[in-house]
């Protein structure tokens, strides 16, 4: 079901509907490695696709230039790599489980998330939503 079937259901049982719409600021540059290897592991990636996975995103070097500086060359221990193909999949394996953080219906697209929740009363709506986003914040903080 799309988003506006959900909402367009939801409005015809007579309930409000709260939609929160995340765009991860960054998001690709703020994944962790070492979460992402495990959750790869934890999907079934063994041996050489987790050494693989792990060539691909280790001993990566980034600096910064302007007109008259240049930067020393630093390692990376995170971020995927953007513009690729396998950047956005490894991002959804590294955000999966956020819909098993909170009680709303989640809708990911790579970056962009879309929470909804549907309740009978405004007031009581609003309040579970802001509990809900407390939930969503601590999730996507988590470092383990």
């Amino acid at each position: 079901m799309s988003l506006n079937d959900i909402i367009t259901s939801k409005r015809e049982e007579n309930l409000y509907t709260c939609a929160i719409f995340l765009d991860l600021k960054k998001a690709f540059d703020t994944v962790d490695h070492s979460i992402l290897m495990k959750k790869l592991y934890h999907f079934g990636t063994r041996r050489n696709a987790q050494n693989l996975f792990a060539s691909y995103l280790s001993n990566r070097k980034q600096f910064v230039t302007t007109y008259t500086f240049k930067s020393d060359k630093e390692y990376i221990t995170c971020g995927i790599p953007q513009g690729s193909v396998l950047g956005p999949t490894l991002f959804l394996i590294y955000i999966n489980d956020l819909p098993d953080c909170h009680a709303m219906q989640t809708f990911l697209f790579a970056d962009d998330t879309a929470l909804l929740m549907s309740g009978p009363n405004m007031l009581d709506l609003q309040n579970t939503v802001n509990d809900e986003l407390k939930s969503v914040q601590n999730g996507l903080c988590r470092t383990n």
